[in-house]
């Protein structure tokens, strides 16, 4: 299935949101889920769901997992099932980070599912942007 391109310009922008705000400009440490990256240039599987970016060792050695969701799949059973699991993962390491893309007019309701979530696994101390 091919990716709209509102979802491959959220991704982009995270891209460089997480370089410019968590890795001092540094591209090189991100993997992206695109077409045109190798195998080994892509973000592993976490818990069955493979995410938009990944980085391995974030700041102070953290794990920064991204996601990007254009507005109809939002709320979608199977992106809420994708946050659980990034959630989950992240909040297996200290310092880690979740990074969810969203359109603007979705933040709130991104924000509220976030929040619900991470109450609900107990990954309250997860950075969440």
């Amino acid at each position: 299935m091919g990716e709209s391109a509102l979802h491959m310009l959220l991704i982009k922008f995270m891209v460089l949101w997480i370089a410019e705000n968590l890795l001092m400009g540094d591209l090189a440490p991100i993997l992206i889920d695109a077409p045109d990256r190798s195998a080994k240039n892509k973000p592993p599987v976490i818990y069955n769901f493979v995410p938009d970016v990944y980085v391995m060792h974030g700041p102070n050695n953290g794990l920064i997992v991204g996601e990007a969701k254009i507005a109809k799949d939002v709320e979608a059973r199977h992106s809420v099932e994708q946050y659980r699991a990034f959630l989950k993962k992240c909040a297996e390491s200290d310092d880690s980070h979740f990074v969810l893309a969203v359109p603007w007019d979705m933040v709130r309701l991104a924000c509220w599912i976030i929040g619900r979530l991470k109450k609900e696994i107990g990954a309250e101390e997860v950075m969440t942007t």
